[in-house]
């Protein structure tokens, strides 16, 4: 306790016998390292340091919380030891020709002078679009969301990959041992992601087979896509039950009845 308070002592002392030319050092949150003397200006809510030469000056508010270490003269000092002291180190007020003060709007936090976006959450859904003139659908709209550490949508830019397989049924004799109804790979698609407003949306319009209009594949699929990101990784998704086939009880019934389907195709 005594060596504590002897301790204490030096160090006041040290700052009184200063005053008014201590050149002072506070290293921030965010890693930089500010010099100059104590303004009058200094507060509890902030430190005010003044630097310069000649008849320009510039003044600086540092907020009380955000320094994590300072120096008198070279000498370390603690913060709470810097600001019951802070008056005693104030320079002279001494009328300059100009004076510059360095007033931020806003100070940033120590996250967002660091931030840097990482992919830190992927996620994928598909739904059935139309995008021509009839009424029959063409294909599906690929959603891909992005969010970073902090859970903020982030445009992703790299390739993708996506392929979609439905349930085809085909005569009973031919795969019996699949019960007549084999997973089979309806469309593949690939390129580049063209990011937006953070959502990455890809259009993937039917190939070869169209479910639509082929009543033999069940109206859902399922969807997978694989995602390059330069610099971050490789990342596979799976969008599941995916509808294929627009929901129509018409279209079913006259399909289960085997009626001719001529409002749903062009003849």
């Amino acid at each position: 306790m005594f060596l504590r308070i002897a301790a204490c002592l030096i160090v006041g002392t040290l700052l009184l016998a200063r005053a008014g030319a201590a050149e002072i050092a506070v290293s921030l949150e965010s890693g930089r390292t500010l010099t100059g003397t104590v303004s009058a200006k200094t507060d509890d809510a902030q430190l005010w340091l003044a630097s310069g030469s000649g008849g320009l000056k510039v003044l600086r508010p540092i907020d009380w919380d955000r320094i994590v270490s300072a120096e008198v003269d070279g000498e370390a000092v603690t913060i709470e030891q810097l600001r019951a002291e802070q008056f005693d180190l104030v320079e002279p007020d001494v009328r300059i020709r100009s004076e510059i003060i360095a007033r931020p709007v806003r100070q940033a936090s120590y996250e967002e002078e660091t931030y840097v976006p990482r992919l830190a959450s992927l996620d994928v859904s598909a739904t059935l679009e139309n995008w021509d003139y009839d009424i029959i659908a063409d294909g599906l709209v690929l959603t891909i969301d992005a969010r970073d550490q902090y859970g903020r949508t982030i445009d992703l830019q790299g390739q993708y990959e996506a392929e979609l397989y439905g349930l085809k049924r085909y005569d009973f004799y031919t795969v019996p041992s699949q019960r007549g109804v084999v997973s089979t790979r309806i469309g593949r698609w690939g390129g580049k992601l063209d990011p937006s407003d953070g959502t990455n949306s890809v259009r993937l319009r039917f190939q070869g087979w169209n479910p639509e209009t082929d009543d033999s594949f069940a109206p859902n699929g399922l969807v997978k896509v694989r995602i390059i990101v330069p610099g971050q990784g490789v990342y596979e998704r799976k969008a599941d039950w995916v509808r294929i086939r627009t929901w129509s009880p018409y279209r079913d019934y006259s399909e289960l009845n085997q009626a001719p389907n001529l409002p749903y195709l062009r003849r």
